[in-house]
């Protein structure tokens, strides 16, 4: 947020402000779940998303008042080009069916992601439950339409991208498309309102740096829970004493941070490095590897017809599948992928071969035994 911060000097040591950044939100953020766990990051994100929902109506005000009022951001907005306003988007990154099956699968897969699943075992009832469901999904699409769509609207007017080579780039003040809205709040609200306008633009840099902590603590919690419950527990040390298993959670929330961070910094060294896009590509990818628990949820829940053979081979071709599309995979491979990824979700393309693999070796192999089926099906249609 501050890339033209001086150097911080400690002990003699100068320390590029990015990394003073990154350091600082990581160790606070290990801290905080680390003493807390499942406790803290509960409260820390009911704050955070307070002040993220705060500042991102904030922002979207601030925008329509830099306008002259509704009738001035409408009047800048309709002298945009077309292409600005209308799918495939002005770099051709958005075809319509890619929008559509982002909007389906990659927000039922943020939702079967461990941390959520751990959120929905700490309900207290199904009624609180249900209640959290519908805050969620009242809430969530508000601070998309208010905090990043009328704010970068207004900055795509103020800003507009430039070509270059025969490519579209973002404007040379804003540096990267995905730093629109921070430049917007940075730039226009003081120009806007003064003294009172710079506080604004530190609730709102607070609420950003919110927004990205309470998906950090909650990742951290779930990535201990799961390896403490499901490897170490189970595979490991069956016989491990609570206390046991609360020092082994805290050693991997420590060493994930440790690990995150030293990745952080070591991309941030790399001249072609591009901090938001690194983010906005793993969490596609995170989404999509999450959406491979679909299709045994599925038949879990309604359908019943799957074998453990059929779950397992479908999670797995998914798995494979998802990771043949990310920066991870063979380069070879990468681009013989890559015009799949143009027009569809990734999720969606793994679910798809989860599916039918799912489906294939589920009648190839021996059913569940039809009594322990029932027995099952009756106690969770009573739950």
């Amino acid at each position: 947020m501050f890339p033209n911060a001086a150097d911080l000097n400690v002990f003699g040591y100068s320390m590029p402000i990015f990394q003073v950044g990154a350091t600082t939100l990581s160790l606070v953020t290990m801290f905080y779940v680390l003493i807390g766990g499942m406790r803290s990051v509960a409260w820390t994100d009911v704050l955070q998303g307070v002040l993220l929902l705060g500042g991102m109506i904030l922002a979207a005000v601030a925008a329509i008042i830099s306008m002259g009022g509704f009738s001035g951001y409408f009047a800048k907005v309709a002298e945009l080009p077309p292409e600005a306003l209308s799918v495939p988007s002005a770099t051709g990154a958005w075809p319509a069916w890619k929008l559509m099956s982002v909007a389906v699968f990659a927000s039922i897969g943020s939702l079967v992601q461990p941390g959520q699943w751990i959120r929905m075992y700490a309900a207290k009832n199904d009624q609180i439950l249900k209640k959290s469901a519908l805050i969620f999904a009242v809430v969530l699409p508000s601070c998309f339409l208010f905090g990043i769509m009328l704010v970068a609207l207004v900055g795509r007017a103020i800003y507009p991208p430039e070509m270059i080579d025969g490519e579209l780039v973002a404007h040379s003040f804003v540096g990267e498309f995905d730093q629109i809205v921070i430049v917007m709040i940075k730039e226009q609200l003081p120009a806007m309102m003064g003294g009172i306008g710079l506080i604004l633009v530190a609730v709102l840099l607070v609420a950003v740096l919110a927004a990205s902590m309470s998906t950090a603590d909650s990742n951290l919690h779930a990535l201990s829970a799961v390896f403490t419950r499901d490897i170490y527990d189970r595979m490991l040390r069956p016989g491990a004493t609570q206390n046991e298993r609360a020092w082994i959670s805290r050693a991997v929330i420590v060493l994930a941070t440790l690990l995150a961070l030293w990745l952080v910094n070591a991309g941030h060294d790399n001249e072609k490095f591009a901090p938001l896009k690194m983010i906005a590509s793993l969490m596609f990818a995170a989404i999509a590897f999450s959406c491979q628990l679909l299709p045994a949820t599925v038949d879990m829940l309604f359908i019943r017809k799957g074998t453990r053979a059929g779950v397992l081979a479908g999670m797995i071709a998914g798995v494979v599948t998802v990771f043949l599309f990310t920066p991870f995979a063979p380069a070879a491979i990468g681009e013989t992928v890559k015009p799949l990824t143009r027009n569809l979700d990734l999720g969606l393309i793994g679910f798809t071969v989860n599916v039918i693999v799912f489906v294939l070796v589920s009648k190839l192999t021996p059913a569940l035994d039809q009594k322990h089926v029932a027995e099952m099906s009756k106690d969770m249609d009573t739950r």
